[in-house]
């Protein structure tokens, strides 16, 4: 009977080291656990900030996109101005007189002089005069 009581001794000595052990492994399972739902909370946090992030530069990209594509439209449509008056200023350009018309021209006007020529206004005015000499030189001479 006295072994069976040191059994009994020795298997409630057991238990209690079993139980501490057991407890010991429960509370390091439960800081373990702890931990990795601290590291699970800051890693959802940096998420989540990533993620606002992510959103704030998508948006502000998609609104220099517009920006961009907005100042393409204004030059497209300056660019087309400009084309426009180039091509006006090419036809005025291919309407006027040629060097070669002009020195044509300049060949005439020193030809015919037209410096040389008088009016009808002064033709009549030297002829008046020389009508009128005549008179005087003709009405002395009788």
């Amino acid at each position: 009977m006295a072994d069976k009581l040191l059994e009994i001794k020795k298997e409630k000595k057991e238990q209690p080291e079993q139980v501490i052990q057991t407890n010991n492994q429960l509370v390091t399972i439960s800081r373990r656990l702890q931990l990795l739902e601290t590291k699970q909370d800051n890693l959802r946090s940096k998420f989540l900030i990533m993620e606002n992030n992510f959103i704030d530069k998508s948006k502000s990209t998609s609104s220099d996109i517009n920006t961009l594509h907005q100042e393409i439209t204004q030059i497209r449509k300056d660019i087309t101005s400009i084309k426009n008056t180039l091509n006006l200023a090419i036809e005025e350009l291919k309407l006027r007189a040629k060097e070669s018309d002009l020195k044509v021209l300049e060949k005439y006007v020193e030809y015919f002089n037209p410096i040389k020529y008088v009016t009808e206004k002064e033709v009549r005015t030297i002829i008046d005069e020389t009508l009128n000499n005549q008179n005087i030189k003709g009405g002395h001479n009788e």
